[in-house]
């Protein structure tokens, strides 16, 4: 076998192989809804393409051979590692439809100018010697992918706290896939873009199955499971403020209105925690109509500051939620501290049961 062949085989192969069972997996998983699956599918063929390019750009390079198929290849190159990043991209930015489109738009030109390229040479030209010429246009695929990778870290800053498995690998791709880029235009090293890219996306859906069975399905707050597991692994030293919440009148919506009118009261109180406690507290759904947010070396008044603010967005809606919370303490038992809290909700209910007019 051709020594060159042979390397780009070996060079190629894992990239391959990842490609093949993340689309499997795509195909047979129904786990997300199907716009994200499609994204996701969109974004591994197009990194797959890229790595196809590197593969074929690096045989050409090395024999010298194909020079006007090699620049063809070139072209169509920029348009697959920019589609993959934004394709990516655009699965953080599912709750933000606009965001979305606009992406989705830059990527539009970014591929109407790539394909162009290849009549026009406006984003580079290639040299009878096999040597590239940079022009006008050449920084265009990195200004939309930099503008794209913005929009990433700003999704994963926002959910810092309250979706830190998200937010990691989010860093963990951009580091890597600049690392790549670096070396790929410093010097000159095929494939490490595309497979990193493969990898990234690979290990972005691994993520997002994780943090699927971590979390509620309607409010993808974190589930009961998640919250006892994280209990556990409490120190006995640190200081946490469990704050308990509960729903008002949750059976009513179901049973008069309707189980659509109990989801969206379920969905509108928990969007309103988010709001009030996600950069100090992780929000677990941990029953039907019951929640609890976990204060971690925050003081009695903090969470005081911030159940106002949950109160103040709560009063623009028709729901109420009663709440208590209790401090865990040095070697106290975590079950006491916690049905304290819990008691103190109950009080708090009595309370808003008996003033209220509903």
């Amino acid at each position: 076998m051709d020594p060159v062949l042979q390397s780009i085989v070996q060079s190629a192969f894992p990239g391959f192989i990842c490609t093949l069972f993340l689309l499997t997996f795509i195909i047979i998983d129904k786990t997300f809804p199907p716009r994200t699956m499609r994204f996701f599918a969109c974004a591994i063929i197009f990194a797959f393409c890229l790595l196809l390019c590197d593969s074929f750009d690096t045989y050409c390079k090395t024999k010298k051979v194909w020079l006007e198929m090699r620049f063809i290849i070139g072209s169509l190159a920029y348009m697959f590692r920019v589609s993959a990043c934004v394709m990516t991209v655009v699965i953080s930015q599912n709750k933000n439809r606009q965001r979305a489109i606009v992406l989705l738009t830059l990527l539009t030109i970014n591929n109407v100018v790539s394909i162009l390229n290849i009549w026009t040479g406006w984003i580079f030209t290639l040299n009878e010697d096999h040597t590239w010429n940079a022009n006008y246009l050449f920084f265009e695929p990195y200004i939309v992918t930099s503008l794209s990778v913005i929009l990433y870290i700003r999704v994963a800053i926002k959910q810092l706290k309250h979706n830190l498995g998200e937010s990691a690998i989010v860093f963990a791709s951009i580091v890597t896939c600049s690392i790549a880029n670096i070396l790929e235009i410093i010097l000159g090293i095929n494939f490490v873009l595309p497979l990193s890219l493969i990898i990234c996306i690979c290990f972005y859906y691994l993520c997002l199955n994780v943090e699927l069975y971590r979390r509620d399905a309607l409010t993808m707050l974190f589930n009961r499971r998640t919250f006892y597991m994280d209990a556990k692994r409490m120190k006995k030293n640190s200081s946490v403020i469990f704050l308990s919440m509960d729903l008002n009148d949750l059976k009513k919506y179901n049973d008069i209105e309707g189980h659509a009118a109990g989801d969206l009261a379920l969905t509108t109180v928990s969007n309103c925690m988010i709001s009030a406690f996600q950069y100090l507290a992780k929000i677990y759904r941990t029953g039907g109509d019951e929640f609890i947010a976990v204060f971690k070396n925050k003081t009695p008044k903090q969470v005081e500051e911030a159940l106002e603010r949950f109160n103040t967005a709560l009063s623009k809606t028709k729901y109420s939620v009663a709440s208590g919370y209790a401090e865990l303490k040095n070697n106290e038992d975590f079950e006491k501290v916690l049905a304290l809290s819990d008691q103190r909700m109950y009080e708090n209910k009595r309370k808003i049961k008996g003033n209220s007019v509903r």
